[in-house]
C-alpha cells in the first residue's frame, strides 16, 4: 500500500499553470533528469507566482511532489520538499482547503517513510495525518496505516478499520487496506490467524513502503503468499501483473492467476474484483469468453458489497461487455458505487447517467424504426395474401416475378405502404422476398386479416403440424434457418413457408 497523495486539483486554474504542471510531472518522471531540469521548474514556480499569485500557493505543493517523489533518486531532497509544502500552506488563503489539507498531509509523509535525509518519526506523521484530517476524512487513511501495524502508537485494528471506511467514504481508494485489516482482525478474533504469515506480510510492507527495499520485501511477500495469506496472494499477483518481478507474458498471466484462485477460494473480495480485472486485461475483443468471466467475477464482488466492483459491473452493464446490455442495470451499479464514495462513480456518476439516458434515447429511436418496418412490411404481406387468395380462388397462380417497386405487389392487387416508407427501401425488402406473417404467442388460432385476405396460424391436431391458412389453403410451416431479416435475428422467427416463391415468416 502507498499513501501517495494524489494532486487533483479541485478547480480550474490558467493555462498557464497546467503548463508549469505538466512541466514538472516531465521532470519528476524523468529518471535522467538533471539539476538544471530541477532549477527550470523552480524558475517556472516563480514566473507563474508573479503573473497568478491565486495559484502560488499550489505552485509550491507541485515542488514539494518534485524534491519528495521524484525519479532520480540522487535529487530526491526530504527537506526541501518540506520546505515547498510548509510554504503552500503558510500561503494559501483560508478557504483553500486542496493546498492545505494537502500540505499537512504529505508532510506526514515525509516523516512516515524512512528516507536518508529525514529521520524518520511516526510521532510527527501521526501529527500531519491528524491535522490533515481535520480537512477531510479521506485523510484518516494515514492514521489508519499507522493503527492497523502499530507504528508510534499501540495496534488497534478496530480503529484503524473505521478510519480506513471512513476514508473511502470520502473518496480514498484504501480498499486493499481497509480488506487487508479487516481480514486479519477477524482471522484473529476467531484464533485462526496465520501469525507467521501474517508477520511475514507486515515485513514485507515495511521493506516496501517503508524503506523502499523491494529485494528484501518480495522474499517476505513470497513466505507469506506460499502460506495461503490472502493479502499477500493478491499483491504478488499485482506485482506480477505490473511486470515487477517477470518480463515474459506467459509466466506473467500463469502465476498471477494461480495466485488469485487461491486467494478467490479464501472469498477474499479485492482477489475475486482482481482476478475479473485479469480477465479483462487478456481480452482480445469484446466477444472473448473471457469477458463472460470478467462480467461474472465483477458482478460477484459487487453483490458483496465491493464498491470497485459494483462500478465495473455498472460499466459492463452500460457497454454490454460480457452480458446483455442493461442500462437501467448499469445506472443503478454505478450509483450503487458512488454512494458507498468510490471516487471513479461518484467523478463519473453524471457522465454515467447522462450517456445512459443517451443510448436511452437512441433505443427508442431504433425501435420505433423497428416498428415503421413492421408496419411497412404488414402492410406489404396484406397485399400479398390478397392476391394469392384471389389466385387461388380463380385457380390462377400469381405471377412469380419479383415486384419493381413499393406500389404493387402483382398487376392486379395493389399494396398499402404507409407515406413515411421509403419506396426505395421497401422495393429493396420486397425485392428479397422475405415477409414476415405473424408474430404471435403460444396460442394457435390467431388470426390477421385486412378485409380482403386473411391469413391464420394453426396446428393439425392429428400430427400436430404447423401451419399457416391464406385463404381456404393451409401451408405446412418449415423451420427456418435464415440469418436475418429487417435487422431481426432469426431467433424470433422460428418457421416459414414459401408460396409461390414468396417467404412467410412466422414467430411461434
Amino acid at each position: 500500500m502507498s499513501l501517495g497523495a494524489s494532486f487533483t486539483m479541485s478547480q480550474e486554474l490558467s493555462a498557464d499553470f497546467y503548463a508549469y504542471q505538466q512541466m514538472m510531472v516531465d521532470c519528476k518522471e524523468n529518471a535522467a533528469a538533471s539539476r538544471a531540469s530541477f532549477d527550470s521548474v523552480e524558475l517556472a514556480c516563480e514566473t507563474l507566482s508573479k503573473k497568478h499569485p491565486a495559484e502560488a500557493a499550489r505552485a509550491q505543493l507541485l515542488l514539494g511532489e518534485l524534491y519528495k517523489d521524484a525519479a532520480n533518486v540522487g535529487l530526491r531532497d526530504s527537506k526541501t520538499s518540506q520546505r515547498h509544502y510548509r510554504t503552500a500552506y503558510s500561503t494559501a488563503g483560508e478557504k483553500d482547503v486542496f493546498t492545505r489539507s494537502k500540505a499537512l498531509y504529505c508532510q506526514g509523509l515525509l516523516y512516515y517513510y524512512n528516507s536518508p535525509d529525514l529521520e524518520q518519526n511516526f510521532d510527527s506523521a501521526y501529527s500531519y495525518f491528524n491535522q490533515a484530517a481535520r480537512y477531510g476524512d479521506q485523510y484518516l487513511v494515514g492514521l489508519g496505516t499507522l493503527l492497523q501495524y502499530g507504528f508510534g502508537v499501540a495496534q488497534d485494528e478496530k480503529a484503524a478499520l473505521a478510519n480506513y471506511a471512513a476514508a473511502i467514504a470520502d473518496g480514498s481508494g484504501c480498499y486493499a487496506d481497509f480488506y487487508a485489516t479487516e481480514y486479519a482482525l477477524r482471522e484473529r478474533s476467531n484464533n485462526t490467524l496465520d501469525m507467521e504469515a501474517y508477520n511475514n506480510y507486515r515485513k514485507y510492507f515495511v521493506e516496501n513502503n517503508l524503506n523502499g527495499n523491494w529485494s528484501a520485501a518480495l522474499g517476505y511477500l513470497r513466505k507469506s503468499s506460499d502460506a495461503g495469506y490472502p493479502p499477500a496472494l493478491l499483491d504478488l499477483s499485482i506485482h506480477y501483473m505490473n511486470g515487477k518481478i517477470a518480463a515474459n507474458r506467459a509466466e506473467i498471466v500463469d502465476n498471477a492467476e494461480k495466485l488469485l484462485q487461491q486467494a478467490v477460494k479464501a472469498k477474499y473480495l479485492p482477489a475475486i474484483h482482481q482476478y475479473g480485472y485479469l480477465q479483462q486485461c487478456l481480452l482480445t475483443s469484446t466477444d472473448d469468453k473471457r469477458s463472460k468471466i470478467m462480467f461474472d467475477y465483477y458482478k460477484r464482488a459487487g453483490e458483496a458489497g465491493y464498491a470497485p466492483g459494483q462500478y465495473a459491473t455498472g460499466v459492463c452493464y452500460l457497454k454490454g461487455y460480457g452480458t446483455r446490455q442493461d442500462l437501467d442495470k448499469a445506472g443503478e451499479w454505478v450509483t450503487a458505487a458512488a454512494i458507498q464514495g468510490y471516487k471513479p462513480a461518484v467523478e463519473m456518476q453524471d457522465q454515467v447517467l447522462a450517456e445512459i439516458e443517451r443510448l436511452k434515447g437512441e433505443k427508442i429511436a431504433a425501435r420505433q424504426e423497428r416498428l415503421r418496418k413492421w408496419a411497412t412490411a404488414m402492410q406489404i404481406i396484406a397485399g400479398v395474401a390478397d392476391a394469392a387468395s384471389q389466385a387461388m380462388t380463380m385457380n390462377t397462380p400469381p405471377s412469380n416475378q419479383h415486384y419493381s417497386n413499393s406500389s404493387q405487389v402483382t398487376s392486379s392487387a395493389p399494396v398499402h405502404v404507409s407515406a413515411d416508407a421509403s419506396p426505395r427501401t421497401t422495393s429493396e425488402e420486397i425485392s428479397k422476398g422475405y415477409f414476415p406473417v405473424l408474430k404471435v404467442g403460444n396460442d394457435f388460432g390467431m388470426v390477421w386479416s385486412d378485409g380482403k385476405g386473411t391469413v391464420e396460424i394453426c396446428e393439425n391436431s392429428r400430427n400436430k403440424m404447423k401451419s399457416i391458412k391464406i385463404g381456404g389453403d393451409y401451408y405446412t410451416l418449415t423451420e427456418n434457418h435464415k440469418n436475418e431479416f429487417l435487422g431481426v435475428p432469426v431467433s424470433r422467427y422460428n418457421y416459414f413457408t414459401i408460396i409461390h416463391n414468396t417467404y412467410y415468416f412466422v414467430s411461434l
